[in-house]
């Protein structure tokens, strides 16, 4: 096993990890300096368990009902039906994996995760006999997974989104995969790119702030971890023929923000993301949100900057 302490957002996370490969050279400027102990850090660790160690009695139906009610928000989004089906396979299976103990779980992929707030302590429980096929991937994932939930609860979010720092202003473009991220990134390479994929925002004070994260999708973008800026103005991207742009409602925004571009939004308990709804909810309180219409290769900041004041 190998540790590795990060800073990300501010938020300085302990990890082992088995698979020196799943971690992208991009975690290296993340590192964080950990000389002096600091009770503030968070640990994650992955937890090996055999197929031989069962649940039982009040451990079984409390992880019952853990799955039970992830497995209806998974019914309430519009997600393929033979994704669900795979999914609601593997939560079904889930009760007779695990030991006890894990009363309190919420799911990163098809394994149960157990978060101690008060101790800042995330366990991930995992088969060794199979039952995870590639640990690499899981590693680097699972890091990511572990900040979305130690946002949430400190009024922040890790959001899927390309995010544009000019004149120490952030603006944040949403798509789909596919849908003009990066192409946005590309034609702001001249100003400080964060990121084209996730993006950590917190509150901070009256206002809210982007933070670089080590996913990216592009080898030019590689901003300083110590870059942040507030955010000013957040785009709902679409590919057209032609550049312009339509203010877009605080509800609209919210539920386009909830509903597809918030990481691991459907596997955060529901206390938790209780507080990301609240903290999504202020957001577009604050930061207006526009519809924005652009072409593939012609500079949209001109017609930006007339909109935003």
């Amino acid at each position: 096993m190998n540790n590795l302490t990060l800073n990300i957002a501010n938020i300085k996370l302990d990890t082992a990890y088995r698979n020196i490969v799943s971690i992208p050279d991009p975690f290296s400027a993340f590192r964080a300096k950990t000389n002096n102990p600091d009770k503030n850090i968070w640990h994650l660790e992955s937890c090996g368990m055999y197929k031989k160690d069962k649940l039982k009695g009040k451990d079984l139906a409390a992880c019952k009902k853990k799955i039970g009610s992830i497995r209806e928000r998974f019914e309430s989004v519009n997600s393929k039906l033979s994704d669900w089906k795979e999914k609601g396979y593997n939560l079904a299976r889930l009760p007779s994996y695990y030991a006890p103990g894990l009363h309190r779980i919420s799911f990163y992929l098809n394994d149960p995760v157990k978060i101690d707030f008060k101790k800042r302590q995330i366990k991930h429980f995992y088969l060794r006999n199979g039952a995870v096929k590639r640990l690499g991937d899981l590693d680097f994932r699972l890091i990511s997974f572990a900040y979305s939930q130690i946002l949430a609860s400190q009024e922040g979010m890790l959001v899927h989104c390309a995010c544009v720092v000019r004149n120490k202003k952030a603006y944040l473009f949403f798509a789909k995969a596919g849908g003009g991220k990066t192409t946005v990134a590309k034609l702001s390479k001249k100003y400080c790119v964060l990121g084209d994929d996730i993006i950590a925002v917190r509150r901070k004070k009256n206002g809210f702030i982007a933070f670089p994260t080590p996913w990216r999708q592009k080898k030019f973008i590689n901003p300083s971890p110590k870059t942040y800026a507030p955010v000013k103005a957040v785009f709902f991207l679409h590919k057209s023929k032609n550049i312009y742009f339509k203010p877009l409602a605080a509800q609209e925004a919210l539920m386009r923000l909830i509903s597809r571009c918030i990481h691991f939004f459907l596997y955060t308990e529901n206390e938790q993301a209780k507080k990301v709804f609240l903290t999504a909810t202020d957001f577009f309180k604050k930061v207006p949100s526009y519809d924005m219409y652009f072409r593939k290769r012609e500079n949209f900041w001109p017609a930006l900057e007339r909109i935003i004041k």
